[in-house]
């Protein structure tokens, strides 16, 4: 989670994209950009946000549970990683590796905390692995409850997502999809799904919230007069609601 990124993004009036971070953070950062924007003379909206969402889709919650498991494996929401490989020194400013290790469940990356401080004390053996398996292992569920992770069947799905739009409200949504041992069949009939009946609910419900993506409303083009005070991006009060950590 790059401040300095966010507010560069500002500068230049281009869209920022979240890639898979918690909900409460993501907050701090939209309005980081909002405030930047407010100075530079401009109104901020649904265009200038984009998110990220590990997503898998099967025609079962429980047949979508046992196959969502892949995401805690593949290099995305947890990666097996040392952190100075995924995050190579000058890759980051020391401002945005203090704010990655203040996250109690890290980043899409996989660096946390705990992470940082297990390198340091060159804790990286087999045992450690295996430790770290288990624990990601435990993990699935949780990051579920925090919404970084959307597993189940399209009535699920569509839930969950609508839920995390509605606290967000970014103008691009992208999916990313499980990595791991899922069959290419299992991957298909994911797309078929969210194709045919999560996404169509998707937009119909971005639409009712006015959530405006950057090829319907350039960003940057709303201007705001010296002084006003800016409308929010984000929704505290549906965040509040998810009741998350």
């Amino acid at each position: 989670m790059s401040p300095e990124t966010v507010l560069w993004c500002a500068e230049k009036q281009y869209p920022y994209l979240g890639l898979g971070t918690a909900l409460g953070p993501t907050c701090d950062l939209w309005d980081m950009y909002a405030d930047k924007a407010a100075e530079l003379g401009y109104q901020c909206g649904p265009e200038n946000f984009g998110y990220l969402l590990p997503v898998f889709c099967a025609d079962t919650d429980e047949k979508a549970q046992d196959l969502g498991r892949g995401f805690i494996f593949g290099g995305g929401q947890n990666s097996f990683s040392r952190p100075e490989h995924t995050l190579p020194p000058g890759y980051n400013s020391k401002a945005a590796i203090r704010m990655l290790a203040t996250q109690p469940g890290g980043s899409w990356l996989g660096v946390s905390k705990a992470k940082l401080m297990a390198s340091q004390e060159d804790q990286w053996d087999a045992a450690a692995f295996d430790a770290l398996r288990e624990k990601l292992k435990k993990g699935y569920e949780k990051v579920q409850d925090n919404l970084q992770v959307v597993v189940g069947s399209p009535e699920t799905c569509v839930k969950k997502i609508c839920s995390i739009l509605e606290v967000i409200r970014p103008g691009v949504f992208t999916v990313f999809a499980v990595q791991g041992n899922v069959s290419d069949a299992d991957r298909m009939n994911s797309v078929k799904l969210l194709g045919e009946q999560v996404l169509p609910a998707v937009r119909e419900f971005a639409d009712k919230q006015e959530l405006t993506g950057p090829f319907d409303q350039v960003p940057g083009q709303r201007k705001l007069a010296p002084g006003t005070k800016r409308d929010p991006v984000v929704n505290r009060e549906a965040l509040e609601a998810l009741n998350l950590p």
